[in-house]
This record gives C-alpha cells, structure tokens and sequence, in this order.
C-alpha cells in the first residue's frame, strides 16, 4: 500500500494502542458490522479520542480505499482521523465530538431560518473541501452530521466507511440504511454514477428536512420523478437552491462549490463573520506553541513540523492534533478561552442568544421529521 495511506501494520494492536492509549468504557456496539466504539485517553497528551475496532475478518476486500480516501481530509467540519492500528483488529482513533446528530438535534430542538444557514453554510463547505480532494461521502445524512455541543455553530460530518473517489464514474452502489437521500440515478438502472453529484442531491435532501421538517421525496418513484414542491413561505433563494441539489438529470445538479456560492449558503457569512472557504484548509499550518509544549513532553520538534507539513496520520500528528485543541489552564473559568470561540472553527452563535437574519426568534418550532417516511424496497 502507498505510504500516503499511513495504515500501519505488524504486532497486535493491543499492544500498540495500549502503549499511546488507555481505552475506556465500550461506548457502542454495531449490530450490523460488528464495530466496536471506545472513548481514549492519549497518554502523552491527555486528550481524548474515539476509538473504532472491527474484527478484520469481517471486513471486506477494499476496506482500505476508504481509510485512504479519509486520510486525506483535514478541515474544522469533518470529524478527523487522526491514525490507524491494523493487525488482527482494524482500528481507527477519531476526533470525539460531544454533541448530537442533526436527526437528534432536529427531534428535540428544531432550527430557525438563520440557525439552518450557518449549518448548512458549514456542511456545504466541508463537502466542497471532500470534493477538491477527490473523495466523495455516499453516504450523507441527517445521521452523519452532527452539531458539537457549546455555544457556537459547530457542525461535523462523520462516518466515511462508504467514501469513494471522484474522478472517475464509480459502478458500486452502496448499501444505506435508508433510500430516502438516494439520488434518482442510485435507484434505476444506470450502471454508472459520479459520486460528487450523488452527494449535492443528499445535500439537498438534509437542507429540505431542516428547513420544512419533510423529506421531499418517499419513495423510489417519487425520487426517479423527481416532482418538487415547495412550500410558499421559503424565500425564492432557498427554493433556487434545493432545486438546484435537487435536479434529477445529474449534469444539471448544482457543484458543492456552486452550492457554497448560492446567495442563500453566502448570506450565513453575515453571521459567521466570513466564508468556510475550500482551499485554505487544504495547507497545513503548525503552530509553534503546540510545537514547544509536544517537545516538552519528548517528541522532536522537527519530526512534528515535518509529520504536520506532509499531513501524516501518525502518533505525532496525533499528538498535535490533540494537544493543539486541549483548553489552556483555567480555560474553564474563562470564557474567552472556549475552543469553540477561536475564529479557524469558523463556527458561529447558534442558541440560544444568536442574532436572527430573518428577524424570527433564535429557536423557532420545532419542525416534525416524518420518521415513517420510507421508501419501499425496490
């Protein structure tokens, strides 16, 4: 394997992992895959992180183009993988993010018109920043976006066991656990698909549920048809917009980028003080401070800069990672220190005192997601 894939190989993981981390609590257990979830404690840092083990006698052939796919990624609204362990287990060490998924969060909250333009802004720009590096998500949903907690807009996307490249058409159709974000092409009998564009028509979908509380399509006949209404009370920018990500032909589906560009996605740039744009995450910056507190506890400071510059997955990323976001001593009796408030996270007042575009209270009603919306088997 390349060795830009950093998926590391050789004694039982057990012991490697015990020697950086002292697992916790087994937090979740998929019925389906078998994935085992953990939370970590980094011993050299003393941060925290989420740990993902699969039997790899369960996993399949290709279970690495998508670790490799992933490993690519670096940008403040995708959950990052940090490294791999693979021997006898298969296990990923993730960011952990304290928060909710949008299908939760939707459930017991509910978000105004100005609330859904910051989320949606931050969603739309960590997809155009997958996209400009050849990996699409394919699997998009309100349950793999999730708000972190605090004060400020923080959105995450997480879960890229289905990422694909998006240079090329790709033939696998990928088993979700519902059609409701399939695009039209997923569902008939074209052979040959494009990932980026199946991801606009799943951005669409999620910007329709947060925005009227309904799929807009619930069923695979409706999807192939792609007959949609609107309510009235969206202004027409939004409605240019889920047409846009909604348009059943794929060559006249709007780009991530273009999306990004809608007035729409651009006016939450009021609120959020500026753009989440593609490119300037996609060049690593290393911090000095974090540098000097890693060679503190050890580690060559070289060797971090150098593993930061090449955007390595390995311990001393890792390590740097974790320790740049650890809150400085008596953070917790400032308020001021709050990660969530440092302006790279380009997140942005949410709830519930935020400032409202449309004039309408911070939190409006809740809207109702239709959960018995299924599409039939096909």
């Amino acid at each position: 394997m390349e060795g830009s894939r950093r998926i590391k190989t050789g004694p039982e993981a057990g012991s490697r992992i015990c020697d950086w981390y002292d697992v916790g609590r087994k937090l979740h257990v998929s019925r389906t895959t078998g994935c085992e979830l953990f939370a970590a404690l980094h011993k050299p840092t003393g941060g925290l992180a989420l740990m993902k083990a699969v039997d790899r006698q369960r996993l399949g052939r290709n279970y690495a183009q998508p670790v490799h796919l992933y490993s690519k990624l670096s940008h403040p609204h995708i959950c990052q993988l940090l490294e791999v362990f693979d021997s006898a287990h298969f296990v990923m060490v993730c960011e952990i993010i304290d928060g909710l998924t949008l299908t939760d969060f939707m459930k017991h909250n509910g978000l105004a018109v100005s609330e859904t333009q910051q989320v949606f802004h931050q969603l739309a720009a960590a997809v155009a920043h997958m996209h400009s590096e050849g990996v699409c998500h394919r699997n998009l949903c309100l349950d793999n976006v999730m708000l972190a907690a605090g004060a400020t807009c923080n959105v995450k996307v997480i879960d890229f066991a289905c990422a694909g490249p998006t240079l090329r058409a790709l033939t696998r159709k990928m088993a979700t656990a519902t059609a409701l974000y399939s695009a039209p092409e997923l569902l008939g009998t074209t052979v040959e698909y494009y990932g980026a564009q199946t991801d606009v028509w799943a951005l669409g979908v999620i910007l329709h549920v947060l925005l009227t509380g309904k799929f807009p399509f619930t069923s695979e006949k409706a999807i192939r048809e792609g007959s949609l209404s609107l309510p009235a009370s969206l202004d027409d920018d939004a409605k240019a917009l889920l047409r846009g990500c909604l348009a059943v032909d794929p060559a006249a589906r709007l780009t991530a980028d273009a999306v990004c560009q809608q007035p729409w996605v651009a006016a939450a740039a009021d609120i959020l003080g500026g753009s989440v744009t593609t490119k300037s995450w996609s060049e690593p910056t290393v911090d000095a401070a974090v540098v000097e507190k890693l060679a503190e506890l050890g580690m060559d400071a070289r060797e971090v800069k150098a593993a930061v510059a090449e955007k390595r997955r390995d311990e001393l990323t890792t390590a740097y990672f974790l320790m740049e976001r650890m809150p400085p001593p008596g953070a917790a009796d400032d308020p001021a220190s709050d990660p969530a408030a440092d302006p790279r996270t380009m997140s942005a007042p949410a709830a519930p005192a935020t400032k409202s575009l449309d004039g309408a209270s911070p939190r409006s009603i809740p809207p109702t997601v239709q959960e018995d919306a299924a599409c039939p088997s096909a």
